[in-house]
């Protein structure tokens, strides 16, 4: 064959349709693994997998024949990379880059989430794998009113039926965090009361690259990465695989994780671009979620009275992105799967357990090896989350009005499935036992979205809509009971910015905005029925956020961001009990949230007389990140879960500390040795709706301290030809500071100090 296109010849296109074969064949080992049964969600993630497989194979002949081009990544942004990609969000957002990830050397998300205003993060594990994250003084308990996305895609075990953070991607493995708090969020769902924390994996690079990241440290820390990845003829592909682990925060806790990430991006023709990434991740963990006593706490805060505990997770994910450019419209479309099995066995140890007693009621902790369930027992609650999901979004430019303007919209129907199960066993230290509690639910969401975004004159106006419509069917397997319930929410929202004429070299923008916020109803909430117990509908919850703030940058010397908030969070679950009605659950709850978010960072060299600090010294930097909230109450009159004759109203909610500070500073030199001091501020929280201040017994109620943790963080790179190294120290909790994170199960202590010492080598 001739012409002036050039092809293969026939045996090189053999061997082309043979490497997309295999790889086809390697994707579907992979997916076809995953374990479920043969109809569903699973199924189905199955059957996506073999498509992704099947479709490799076909295009590979295309794809490694085609012209090198960068393998761009098509991935969802919640607000993008783009200079000035700020200044087109309708409210208050944060990025964190890869730069600010590296200098950080944090040992897990939580660390850098800190780092932004708005954000209170509760410890409870040491590796933070249980994410609690609270914003604007909403309940941090499991991130549950914040929407968690690994590459625009939704992570919670179940975003509508269990919208709780087990999982959340290695913070070694991250390109950079974004995190809208304002009315951008109708862009995104369901979960849309707090805000959007979007988690963005590395792509694969332009050069083949081999990266080795080594750490360890004290309390048995250790810590190794493996990064490969290229881009040929314009194919990425990469290949991430990890295992971290260590000891938890108490005597004899030990987490393990491992995590393995297989991506490839890939033109199609000249206008479109593919990316799949098949992600596998393990948790096993010695660790419960029981805290101490009180007297357990002051006798020895880092014991372990409940050695037997473990905790289990498995997750399974396939997320596949295309992207087509029609004329100046973009296309892009993402389909997701994730399967998640996770299991805990936790000894019973709180009088308010359900196995206990009023023996045990007097006794709170049980003594090791008892036999009796009703002496001591423990609980085990296997649980299994499957969702897909498919969601295209349209990006078209457009004039109107004589201006600039941005049409956008996006629909997503989305289907998942829970199953969660309790058994009783018979001892502290059983792994099977009497099936208590077997419940399903099923879910089938349906959500649109519209947003307009016109600029006039240094005005942007955004306004927007977002619909989501759910039907869930609830079953209680044990008494072959179901419900089903259909709920449609409108959720409208509207941002304007100004950029104000200023001097060159220093831009201001005001912003402001309000939008309308919604959380599904949890699990507990509707679905929580032992024998006897029936299954109650309740709505979802709704919320009102709005704000106002600017954005300066002034030239190349410091960046700041502050933000007037208001939250009206109305229509709240709480015990029908609580306001009087019979029925379990009822909507009746509403809280008040108002304060100020401030951020801020200064590059302290440029401001100083460059006789006194030359160049050569090296750059100094310093940042703030700092959330006030003098309002965090209770908002109507309901009773007490505590004391049910006593009101809540005006009271000051839990857990919401009225300061949350974040400061840092940093030197690096010229070579790149860079050093970085972080400071964390936490002022004391309520742990009860009654705002006690005297601990209980049990640990559970009672005033939680504010704390001081300081963080250090030290890089020394070394070169020498095409090998890049660096060394790294890291020094947490300087102070050895001991402190209290959390009551909510008890007494949960702060980590301790910890120590490591690493090692990055980069090859090309």
């Amino acid at each position: 064959m001739t012409g002036s296109t050039p092809y293969l010849g026939a045996g090189r296109r053999v061997g082309v349709l043979r490497r997309g074969v295999k790889i086809a064949a390697r994707v579907t080992v992979v997916v076809s693994a995953v374990r479920g049964p043969t109809r569903g969600p699973v199924h189905r993630l199955r059957g996506a997998g073999r498509i992704v497989a099947v479709t490799i194979a076909l295009l590979a002949p295309s794809l490694l024949t085609s012209q090198p081009k960068p393998a761009t990544l098509p991935a969802v942004s919640v607000v993008g990379t783009t200079p000035g990609a700020l200044d087109g969000i309708p409210g208050a957002a944060t990025v964190v880059d890869s730069t600010r990830l590296v200098r950080l050397k944090p040992l897990s998300v939580k660390e850098v989430l800190r780092t932004i205003p708005g954000i209170h993060v509760v410890d409870e594990d040491a590796f933070g794998l249980n994410l609690n994250i609270g914003m604007r003084g909403l309940p941090p308990r499991r991130a549950q009113r914040v929407l968690l996305l690994e590459d625009g895609m939704p992570i919670h075990l179940g975003p509508y039926s269990d919208p709780s953070a087990h999982y959340h991607p290695p913070v070694d493995a991250l390109e950079r965090v974004e995190v809208v708090r304002g009315s951008a969020q109708i862009a995104f769902g369901p979960q849309t009361v707090g805000g959007v924390i979007n988690f963005v994996r590395r792509a694969p690079p332009l050069r083949p690259t081999a990266r080795v990241t080594l750490d360890g440290g004290s309390r048995a820390f250790a810590a190794g990465r493996l990064a490969l990845g290229g881009t040929w003829r314009g194919v990425g592909l990469s290949a991430d695989v990890a295992r971290r682990e260590g000891d938890g925060t108490r005597d004899g806790q030990h987490h393990r994780i491992d995590d393995l990430t297989l991506r490839t991006v890939f033109p199609v023709g000249s206008a479109q671009r593919v990316a799949v990434t098949v992600g596998l991740y393990r948790e096993a963990s010695r660790y419960g979620e029981a805290g101490l006593s009180q007297d357990e706490f002051e006798r020895s805060p880092f014991q372990n009275p409940l050695p037997n505990d473990v905790f289990d997770l498995t997750r399974q994910a396939v997320q596949a992105v295309h992207s087509v450019n029609i004329g100046s419209a973009t296309l892009r479309t993402q389909a997701y799967a994730q399967r998640i099995e996770r299991t805990a066995w936790r000894q019973a140890s709180t009088s308010a357990d359900r196995l206990g007693n009023a023996a045990f009621e007097r006794a709170f902790r049980c003594a090791i090896g008892a036999t009796s369930v009703n002496q001591c027992g423990n609980t085990g609650r296997p649980r299994t989350y499957y969702f897909v999901g498919l969601e295209p979004r349209l990006s078209l430019p457009h004039a109107m009005l004589g201006g600039r303007a941005m049409l956008e919209a996006g629909v997503r129907v989305h289907d998942e499935q829970m199953r969660r199960q309790e058994r009783a066993g018979d001892g502290p230290s059983a792994r099977s036992g009497v099936l208590s509690r077997d419940n399903e639910i099923d879910t089938r969401a349906f959500a649109a979205f519209v947003r307009e975004q016109l600029h006039a004159a240094g005005v942007t106006i955004t306004p927007g809509v977002r619909v989501e419509h759910v039907q869930s069917t609830h079953t209680n397997r044990l008494l072959g009971r179901s419900a089903t319930d259909a709920y449609t929410e409108l959720l409208p929202g509207l941002g304007l910015s100004w950029m104000a004429p200023v001097p060159a070299g220093i831009a201001l923008t005001v912003l402001g905005g309000v939008h309308r916020g919604f959380a599904p109803p949890r699990p507990a909430d509707v679905l929580n029925p032992v024998v006897g117990e029936s299954i109650v509908q309740v709505d979802a919850e709704v919320s009102w956020t709005s704000e106002l703030g600017a954005r300066l940058q002034l030239r190349d010397v410091a960046q700041v961001e502050a933000t007037l908030f208001r939250l009206d969070y109305d229509n709240q679950v709480v015990s029908g009990g609580l306001v009087g009605l019979g029925q379990r659950f009822v909507n009746a709850g509403r809280t008040l949230h108002a304060g100020a978010e401030v951020a801020a960072s200064v590059a302290v060299d440029r401001l100083l007389d460059g006789d006194w600090w030359p160049s050569r010294r090296g750059a100094l930097t310093a940042d703030v990140a700092l959330t006030y909230a003098p309002v965090a109450r209770f908002a109507n009159d309901r009773a007490s879960t505590v004391d049910a004759t006593r009101s809540v109203i005006g009271r000051r909610l839990p857990f919401a500390p009225r300061h949350v500070v974040h400061a840092g500073a940093g030197w690096s030199s010229p070579g790149g040795v860079s050093v970085r001091l972080d400071g964390d501020v936490v002022t004391s929280q309520f742990s009860d709706d009654l705002n006690t201040r005297a601990p209980s017994a049990q640990g559970r109620r009672g005033l939680l301290p504010g704390y001081v943790v300081l963080n250090a963080a030290l890089r020394a790179p070394l070169r020498a030809g095409r090998t890049s190294s660096v060394v790294t120290a890291t020094v947490k909790n300087i102070a050895n500071r001991v402190y209290i994170t959390d009551r909510q199960e008890g007494i949960m202590t702060g980590m301790p100090r910890l120590l490591t010492l690493g090692l990055e080598l980069g090859f090309q």
